[in-house]
């Protein structure tokens, strides 16, 4: 009953791989010639090294895979050739091990399978992103579940260049089963005789021995005498052991290596009577063995922990899951796994293994571990649970488990400490390979300065900003910082938000030599704009993070604003494409009010046209009634069953899905099928097709066929449904159990009959684009603001009454400042207007009177937005908001004229402006008060990226873990 196939055999015979892969009870023997040859060297924070040691400022050498030197980080690297991985931030961890795994396992029919290999059904094409994603690295794969001997396990890396070497050990256990689950169900074995005849007729199933634990071991104990007999004198049945046909034998090797102490003996047990005998029989033989699971193993700790008898235990946590269950009052109540299990045996100094109650839990292993840790278990016995002691349990501890000189360079980059649930996996490397790396922009920082201004007047002393992904995720006095993020200490600097430079210019060009750049509604601006444009890195000095890019323009509609960063990102380069759209207006009153109104209704018409009236039409006389005439005879329906269908199925030991094509015809209730199975791998002998020939019954179709593959020749059988119009059913008669095959229809028959009964919809009349009016869809969502330029006091009036008071639509004014300020005006109650104030209209003089504009309309209750409308200029704007600030403007609405009002104006206050949660990380950190005059740019980040840093030898950052004092750290390049 060996299986026809094994995976990398088969993957060696098409040439996929890199060289020869042996592998069989004594392991696996691996080519690592196409692993890299140059030097890497990893230079960490903080290193658990897997057997309870903790090591700080660290430098790992990596030589084709392997650690080749463990050292100090300290002075020059003088290995110049070297690929330097530089993680003096971060945390390092050995790859997680995963003890026990059903991946692969399946049970077949017969009770004693030794010669099954786990490996052999592994599919070695799997991206395996979300165990990876955890830290998991090398998985141990259960060859069944529930047969008494179910094969070999076999030992496997998740990730790695190499298909061949990431097999670690083809033979690394004989599973054994002495728990009832193996005892419940022990299943007949029906053996047909082809040509039965009188003197060798049909006979019934064959029973298998194993439903009682006594039975059980006089099972093993008869295939151990077998396997001893047979290699002190082979027989002519050659290396095979059992009753009843070829098939139905095994091959007696794994018992001889069992008993010969080189196999050990995964021996899956529940409670205290199975676990005492199991170890007494196998001791009897000197066997090595591993408990899988004992649920009673507390009972026996003692004994376990003096027979040096490695245990793997299955956390009975779901983290992922509320626990539903109720106290009973039990007189003598047994022990079960608990959460204190690993506890109590790890300090009884049993060897313990963690792993999860199923595979459903694989991504979670590091949380267990840690879990067992608050139930009890010490914090370094429970990472080696996980590591170390994982790897001795399945044999693989020479070469992983630790990072120690020799070892394969299998490590987890952590943001924090292995058990705080706050650590992310940032990166997994196997054989110092990258093999998965988080999905972020930027690593979390925190900025502690001595004042924060939040842009909207407040402030905060010796307060925090915490930034990860490019936005900020806490702020205040007491914010927490997360695990691994870097912390840059400013006691004496101030944090504000970066600045907006409104109705700017800068990134626009001309070839006329003019001042003025004009743009109508129809140009898109935020198109015209390069990313990398110089002309954005004297703003980013300044503290400038946005730009609100206006051009210049006249009537009634004009110029789109687009607001973009001055970082030259590209992908986050734009902030809005359209985040305003100008307007000017001359007239005030109602002809004011007018205008600005017919213009907003020709955008509304474009945008929400009217639905077409329909007329009632006039009701018709009422026909004479027609007798019936007789139906035609409806033709029969088409059987659901009838048409192509394809799906996928896993069928052992293939490396990969295969393909299941069905095209069914049915006849009353007679079925003939072409089917057609094929590999998107070359296999030899595929594609394989047959006919298939059947019934329908009660719902059920039923058809069998001959399939024929490498000489031998098999009746297949599949029997399937119709649930939620899909075939599904079962395909027996290939190696295995049987294979569960999904498929989805191709071809629907009733398509042409749905297609000739409903009529085709009328397509909707194409409505031609109007570049002019389309500007008004942000505005009308008001996702923008229109910017209004008025000529006279009477036109502000007039736009401010029909924008805001009869439209409700965002509203920035810009133009007649001295006339309101000699003459103010009421604003409506709760309403948010901007009011775009040029340097030279911050104030004037008239009669020897000195008059404070900005001042004037702030206090009128205009959110003032400070703007240059220049190019080159637009750098100088906080120098003219401190200008403002010398003429009387408050402090305070001064900042927020280039943060949180040009922000909130034009409709982008929860990306920009503001210095509070879920806002885009753009910082600025000065050397004193924005309004001190000597006060510097010191640093400035865009969306969490550090795009001016003028602190860089004398920036003060410390790695979280340490003593929490600020020094002297390496340059931040971020």
């Amino acid at each position: 009953m060996k299986l026809f196939l094994t995976s990398l055999t088969l993957l060696a015979g098409l040439g996929i791989g890199s060289g020869p892969v042996l592998y069989g009870s004594d392991g696996g023997s691996t080519d690592h010639s196409s692993r890299q040859e140059g030097l890497i060297i990893v230079r960490a924070g903080t290193v658990y090294v897997g057997d309870g040691r903790v090591l700080e400022d660290i430098r790992i050498h990596i030589r084709k895979g392997k650690i080749a030197k463990i050292e100090k980080d300290e002075g020059e690297i003088q290995e110049k050739d070297a690929k330097i991985i530089d993680l003096r931030r971060k945390t390092l961890m050995p790859g997680i091990i995963a003890a026990h795994t059903e991946l692969v396992a399946a049970d077949v029919q017969w009770n004693l399978t030794p010669d099954i290999v786990a490996a052999d059904n592994y599919d070695w094409f799997n991206k395996n992103k979300k165990l990876l994603a955890s830290g998991l690295t090398t998985v141990y794969l259960s060859p069944g579940r529930k047969r008494l001997v179910a094969g070999q396990g076999s030992v496997v890396k998740l990730a790695g260049s190499e298909l061949g070497a990431r097999l670690l050990e083809a033979s690394a256990s004989l599973r054994i089963d002495l728990s009832e689950l193996s005892r419940r169900s022990v299943p007949a074995i029906f053996e047909p005789n082809p040509t039965p005849t009188s003197e060798s007729p049909l006979l019934p199933p064959r029973a298998q021995k194993g439903s009682s634990l006594p039975s059980q071991l006089d099972v093993l104990r008869k295939a151990f005498a077998e396997a001893k007999a047979h290699a002190q004198s082979p027989n002519g049945n050659g290396n095979l052991g059992g009753i009843g046909p070829v098939a139905a034998r095994y091959e007696l090797t794994a018992f001889n290596e069992v008993a010969a102490g080189r196999l050990p003996v995964r021996l899956a047990v529940r409670n205290a009577y199975e676990i005492r005998q199991g170890l007494s029989y196998f001791a009897s033989m000197g066997a090595r063995v591993v408990l899988e699971m004992p649920q009673q193993a507390v009972l026996l700790k003692d004994r376990l922990a003096q027979a040096l008898i490695p245990t793997v235990i299955a956390m009975p946590l779901r983290p992922s899951l509320v626990f539903v269950g109720d106290h009973k009052k039990e007189k003598n109540p047994l022990p079960v796994t608990t959460p204190e299990l690993a506890g109590q045996l790890s300090k009884a100094g049993v060897a313990v293994a963690i792993v999860g109650q199923s595979d459903q839990d694989l991504d979670k292993l590091r949380m267990l571990a840690g879990l067992a840790a608050r139930f009890g278990m010490d914090e370094d016995k429970a990472l080696m649970a996980i590591t170390l002691e994982a790897a001795k349990t399945i044999g693989v501890e020479d070469r992983l488990g630790s990072l120690e000189t020799g070892k394969d360079a299998d490590f987890v980059v952590l943001s924090g400490r292995p058990f705080d649930a706050r650590s992310q996996v940032e990166a997994v490397y196997i054989e110092g390979v990258l093999v998965y790396e988080i999905e972020e922009h930027t690593p979390p920082f925190v900025v502690k300065a001595g004042r924060v201004l939040l842009g909207d007047g407040r402030e905060l002393r010796n307060a925090i900003v915490v930034v990860k992904n490019g936005k900020i995720t806490d702020v205040g006095p007491y914010a927490e910082i997360p695990p691994g993020a870097i912390v840059h200490e400013h006691p004496d600097s101030v944090l504000l938000p970066g600045f907006i430079a409104a109705a700017t210019r800068l990134g626009l060009h001309t070839d006329s030599g003019g001042t003025k750049i004009t743009a109508g509604p129809e140009v898109d601006v935020a198109a015209a704009l390069d990313a990398t444009d110089e002309a954005f890195a004297k703003a980013l000095e300044a503290g400038i993070t946005s730009l609100f890019v206006t051009p210049d323009g006249s009537g009634s509609v004009f110029g789109r604003v687009a607001a973009v960063k001055t970082d030259g990102s590209g992908k986050d380069f734009v902030t809005r494409a359209i985040c305003g759209l100008q307007m000017s207006l001359s007239s005030g009153g109602d002809a004011g009010k007018k205008k600005l109104l017919a213009e907003l209704k020709k955008a509304k018409l474009y945008i929400h046209p009217p639905k077409p009236k329909v007329t009632k039409k006039a009701k018709a006389p009422k026909k004479p009634v027609k007798k019936p005439v007789a139906k035609e005879q409806a033709k029969p329906k088409p059987s659901p069953f009838a048409g192509a269908w394809s799906g996928t199925m896993l069928v052992p030991p293939m490396p990969g899905p295969l393909t299941f094509h069905v095209d069914i015809k049915v006849k009353g209730a007679e079925v003939t099928a072409e089917v057609r199975i094929d590999s998107a791998l070359p296999i030899p002998g595929f594609p394989l097709t047959t006919t298939m020939k059947g019934k329908i019954e009660s719902d059920e179709m039923t058809i069998k066929g001959d399939i024929s593959f490498q000489g031998e020749t098999r009746e297949i059988t599949y029997t399937a449904k119709i649930e939620d119009g899909k075939l599904v059913g079962e395909l027996t008669g290939m190696p295995g159990d049987a294979i569960k095959v999904t498929a989805t229809r191709d071809v629907d028959p009733s398509a042409d009959e749905k297609t000739a009964k409903t009529p085709p919809k009328k397509a909707k009349p194409k409505v031609k684009k109007n570049e002019r009016l389309e500007p008004f869809r942000p505005v009308l969502t008001r996702e923008a603001a229109l910017i209004i330029t008025c000529t006279t006091r009477d036109a502000v009036l007039a736009a401010i009454d029909a924008i805001v008071t009869t439209e409700k639509l965002r509203c920035v004014i810009t133009g007649a400042a001295k006339e309101l300020a000699k003459k103010p005006i009421q604003l409506p109650q709760g309403k948010s207007i901007g009011y775009l104030l040029s340097v030279n209209e911050v104030s004037f003089t008239e009669k020897g009177k000195k008059t404070m504009v900005a001042q004037a309309l702030a206090d009128m209750g205009f959110d003032v937005i400070l703007v240059g409308r220049v190019q080159k200029g637009t750098a100088y704007l906080p120098v003219h908001a401190a200008y403002a600030v010398s003429q009387g403007f408050d402090s305070r609405k001064a900042l927020s004229s280039l943060t949180a009002a040009p922000a909130r104006c034009f409709g982008l206050e929860n990306r920009v402006g503001l210095l509070a949660v879920g806002r885009d990380a753009d910082l600025v950190l000065m050397s004193g008060d924005p309004f001190d005059l000597p006060s510097r740019i010191q640093k400035v980040w865009v969306n969490g990226r550090l795009g001016v840093d003028k602190l860089a030898a004398q920036d003060s950052s410390f790695k979280p873990g340490t003593s929490g004092k600020s020094g002297p750290g390496p340059k931040d390049n971020r």
